[in-house]
């Protein structure tokens, strides 16, 4: 038969029991406490945080997850599960991953497509792991960033990179398209140059030829003038030589002289040169020219020429006109001399 506890067991087994629930209402409280810390500094979060029960409801959101997904914690209080968050192509493998993370796996961040409540969608990157109770797993709390602005920022990166490859290739192309051109125009040029150094030879051939056909002709004019030359001596100044010792009068004797003269000046360097010269000359003033030369007066000219003094002065004037001394001092027949 059991004793019955004494009044004083009794009464310590009460104080005892005081004291447990006292230290499990102060741990309680300590607990709610940080808590409520926890909540507060969760709130102060950029990111959405959130935890889960076994089952997947909500059991937690910071003011940043209600705000992107339009959700409330009325919301949550009814048991808003995790599977309606996210667009059906993503629940099997959200299933998938839960259940890894309840079997005590800490996730390494799976992306997602997450839905509003006003049905809208936008990409997030979840990084969870479990919750531990007595060591076992009583659900599980993670942080979900939102990725549209990194996504916007890809796309846009994407965009920029898609856009210089399009540049780059259309430069390549421009490049590809110069370099073309310049090597065409290398070709058109070689062959210019080319044909150029084969006509340039054509001309050297060419001149050659001319230099030998030149030399050729100032041969022949010198071979020419020694014939000119020694038929004159030969057979014209003998016949003038017997002409002057016949019986003449002077004015025969004065139109032999002229006609010796003619006949020197068409063999002297003086008759090339004056024809050069006076071509625009008349006959009657290239005659009076050539008297003049040789020193006859005004009055010489007139009785060979059989014309009037007036007229010879005419003809000087004339001469003297077309040589270009009209408003000169030089004389004449100085002038006319230098010309030999």
């Amino acid at each position: 038969m059991a004793t019955r506890p004494t009044y004083e067991e009794l009464e310590q087994g009460a104080k005892r029991l005081e004291r447990e629930s006292l230290e499990r209402r102060g741990a309680e409280e300590a607990l709610k406490e940080g808590e409520n810390k926890y909540r507060e500094l969760a709130d102060l979060l950029p990111q959405t945080v959130f935890e889960l029960n076994e089952r997947g409801n909500f059991t937690f959101a910071n003011r940043h997850g209600f705000q992107s997904s339009g959700y409330t914690q009325e919301d949550i209080d009814k048991g808003l599960n995790a599977l309606e968050l996210f667009i059906s192509e993503d629940r099997e493998r959200l299933v998938h991953n839960i259940r890894k993370i309840l079997s005590g796996k800490r996730s390494q961040g799976h992306e997602y497509t997450a839905l509003r409540k006003d049905g809208t969608t936008f990409p997030v990157l979840i990084y969870s792991s479990p919750i531990m109770r007595d060591s076992k797993p009583v659900g599980l709390r993670g942080v979900a960033v939102d990725m549209t602005e990194r996504k916007q920022a890809e796309e846009a990166l994407q965009r920029a990179h898609d856009e210089l490859e399009l540049r780059v290739r259309e430069r390549t192309e421009e490049l590809v398209k110069a370099k073309e051109l310049m090597m065409q125009e290398i070709r058109e040029r070689r062959k210019a140059e080319e044909e150029l150094e084969i006509k340039g030879r054509n001309l050297q051939e060419i001149n050659t030829a001319l230099r030998v056909l030149l030399k050729r002709r100032d041969e022949d004019k010198i071979e020419l003038e020694e014939k000119v030359l020694s038929n004159m001596k030969a057979l014209v100044r003998p016949y003038l030589e017997k002409l002057k010792k016949t019986g003449m009068d002077e004015r025969q004797k004065a139109y032999v002289d002229i006609l010796e003269s003619y006949l020197d000046n068409i063999i002297s360097p003086f008759s090339r040169t004056l024809s050069s010269k006076l071509l625009h000359l008349t006959p009657t003033e290239i005659q009076v020219a050539g008297l003049v030369r040789d020193g006859k007066t005004a009055k010489e000219i007139a009785q060979l020429l059989n014309k009037s003094i007036r007229a010879i002065e005419f003809h000087r004037i004339n001469i003297r006109r077309k040589l270009g001394l009209t408003n000169s001092k030089s004389n004449l027949r100085s002038y006319l001399l230098s010309l030999a």
